[in-house]
């Protein structure tokens, strides 16, 4: 096994200081923000207490048009939704807070956290066969699906739409999916 290094950063003591006092904070926060490139206290401001007028327009997205437009479609006919969430934090957040704006637009939507041993990461042809016999036309993947490629082929095959939601590192070859939300694709803006 190859041995790991840290490497540290050098901590700059008058610039923490400076920033902790403006901002109110203690000094180690003020480095640690120090160290991750927020220097100025407007810029600190903005990420310790951030808001909806600070995010990027989804539509930078390249897949966003598509996807307002499916979901559009999707409400209108009245098709089933699911949402297959990964098991981790982000997976099981992301998951929580789409089930929240369906919930809000008053369309019932059916969700999957995969037992982390069972059936591992990513998603899994058992989900899919099960969310076709539910009558699922429409399914958002959270956290999970820009790897999976034979699933969501399997998916367009029982015809459900799938809309990958996703961060991770796409492969050399992405799976056929109806749309993709991930700002690691070549050509995202």
């Amino acid at each position: 096994m190859k041995e790991r290094r840290w490497i540290y950063s050098t901590p700059d003591r008058d610039a923490a200081a400076g920033l902790a006092r403006s901002l109110r904070i203690s000094p180690v926060t003020a480095q640690l923000l120090l160290n991750r490139g927020v220097s100025s206290p407007q810029h600190a401001q903005g990420f310790l207490r951030p808001d909806l007028n600070g995010l990027h327009d989804p539509m930078l997205f390249n897949d966003m048009p598509k996807v307002v437009s499916r979901v559009q479609k999707a409400l209108r006919e009245n098709e089933k939704i699911a949402i297959f969430g990964d098991y981790d934090v982000d997976g099981t957040s992301g998951t929580a807070v789409l089930f929240k704006l369906f919930e809000l637009l008053d369309k019932p939507v059916v969700y999957r956290i995969p037992h982390r041993v069972e059936e591992g990461y990513g998603l899994n042809e058992g989900a899919i066969r099960s969310f076709a016999a539910d009558g699922v036309k429409l399914l958002f993947t959270v956290d999970c699906g820009t790897t999976n490629v034979t699933q969501i082929e399997l998916a367009a095959s029982l015809g459900i739409d799938v809309i990958v939601v996703d961060h991770h590192e796409p492969p050399g070859r992405l799976p056929p999916a109806y749309a993709m939300i991930n700002p690691k694709l070549s050509g995202s803006t």
